[in-house]
């Protein structure tokens, strides 16, 4: 009897987990099952891109960036490099990709702009250094995990900006198949001028939460039970413990799913609007903002303006501190974020949400980096009549004038034809914001 209630328990807490699963990653068993896998980039041409990335961050010739990467991803790397000249200091990237083989975790084409998110195998290390004091202020070290690489393809793209040496900053001609440095011999293939970086982001583990500590022991207690009740079986004295475990694992289910749907109640409500959005496409979406927001804080805050609500935009721009000696330089996210609140109000939908993070804070005077731990509470919105076109892609929205990929860096208006837009019409931007992300 104990054995078939611990059976019961695990298809309860299977259920409750495919439950979780749908409302976290908007997980479908269908399509997940009939998915075909598409290559995406070969090796060589994967690692080209990144090459040239790391070259121009260590090197600190952002200019080479213009090329081969997205304006909104040029314009916010050029800035995190303008802060980190500005305070004397400097970050190395070094990614030891080995003998492994990439793989394309996400592909395909949305009007005229195609674009992929492919991903390899590689080992880790970051540092970032004080030029002043020779001084390493802090290193990351993560062996075993993967390198993201998220490209557009634009078959009609524009070039205006010449292409600069991530080697010497020299500029280049980039006519015919490959291009050779004149100063210092480098050589670059054209490959670029189709496929252009989007965003590079290695897998760092989030910050860790209790809650889902919580879970996974749980779930391993629940998978271990039926074991025990099998034994009890045959074993009389584990009888008394089998009952009591499964008892109290029914309790604890009970009790976890009246928690899910509390803690999840604002996310349920938006998921019932919305069938296909998720908190994987929400937490996306506010660490997207959160990257934005601080590599304009400090530089070109004019680019914050499309991811604002224009009352909100026209008070920070004028409240925001600009004397600090205190500069944010990175930051790390929970991997739970509370959407305490959702509405619909006057064609807006509005998720109020709470999310823990902790601050890397370059002092300029002591020149240390310090930890600084907060809760960002803001709330996002977008239009009630938001046209989905992805779920994961920041820069892969076309244009409802001609149907080309909308530059988010010109404020409001299509680069190719000069139709106006509103981004809130495309996915969440930001409504109100605490000073949270205030040192």
């Amino acid at each position: 009897m104990q054995f078939i209630f611990s059976i019961i328990n695990l298809c309860l807490f299977f259920l409750l987990a495919l439950f979780l699963a749908k409302l976290v990653t908007n997980l479908d068993l269908k399509s997940l099952m009939g998915e075909l896998k598409t290559n995406g980039l070969q090796d060589s041409e994967f690692k080209n891109y990144l090459v040239a990335y790391l070259e121009a961050l260590n090197t600190l010739n952002i200019n080479s960036l213009s090329k081969f990467s997205t304006d909104l991803f040029y314009h916010s790397q050029e800035n995190f490099i303008r802060l980190l000249s500005k305070l004397g200091l400097k970050r190395k990237i070094f990614v030891n990709f080995g003998d492994n083989i990439s793989k394309t975790t996400d592909m395909n084409t949305i009007g005229k702009v195609s674009w992929m998110v492919q991903n390899i195998a590689c080992d880790y290390n970051e540092q970032l250094i004080d030029s002043v004091t020779g001084k390493i202020l802090e290193e990351k070290k993560y062996p075993n995990t993967k390198y993201n690489l998220s490209l557009n393809k634009n078959p009609f793209r524009q070039y205006s900006n010449p292409t600069y040496c991530t080697g010497c900053g020299s500029v280049l001609n980039t006519s015919g198949e490959i291009c050779i440095c004149p100063n210092c011999g480098r050589t670059y293939h054209s490959d670029s001028t189709e496929w252009v970086i989007n965003k590079v982001y290695p897998d760092l583990p989030p910050l860790q939460n209790p809650i889902t500590l919580i879970a996974g022991l749980f779930g391993t207690l629940i998978l271990i039970i039926p074991i025990i009740s099998f034994f009890s079986l045959f074993i009389s004295i584990l009888h008394t413990v089998s009952v009591f475990l499964n008892v109290l694992t029914f309790l604890c289910i009970i009790a976890y799913c009246i928690y899910a749907i509390w803690y999840y109640y604002a996310l349920l409500k938006l998921q019932n609007m919305d069938k296909l959005c998720s908190m994987f496409h929400v937490m996306n979406r506010i660490e997207f903002l959160i990257y934005q927001y601080i590599s304009c804080l400090e530089n070109n805050s004019a680019l914050m303006k499309q991811f604002m609500d224009n009352e909100f935009y026209k008070y920070w721009s004028s409240t925001k501190p600009t004397n600090s000696h205190f500069h944010i330089i990175d930051y790390k996210t929970s991997n739970v974020c509370t959407c305490s609140e959702f509405n619909v109000l006057n064609g807006r939908q509005h998720l109020k949400i709470k999310l823990p993070l902790t601050l890397s804070v370059f002092d300029d005077q002591s020149r240390q980096l310090i930890k600084v731990k907060r809760t960002l509470n803001m709330v996002i919105f977008r239009n009630q009549n938001v046209r989905y076109q992805n779920k994961h892609n920041s820069e892969c929205f076309t244009c409802k004038g001609c149907g080309m990929s909308v530059n988010m860096t010109t404020e409001g208006k299509c680069k190719f034809c000069g139709t106006e837009y509103e981004l809130a019409d495309f996915d969440w931007i930001i409504e109100q914001m605490d000073n949270g992300l205030y040192v």
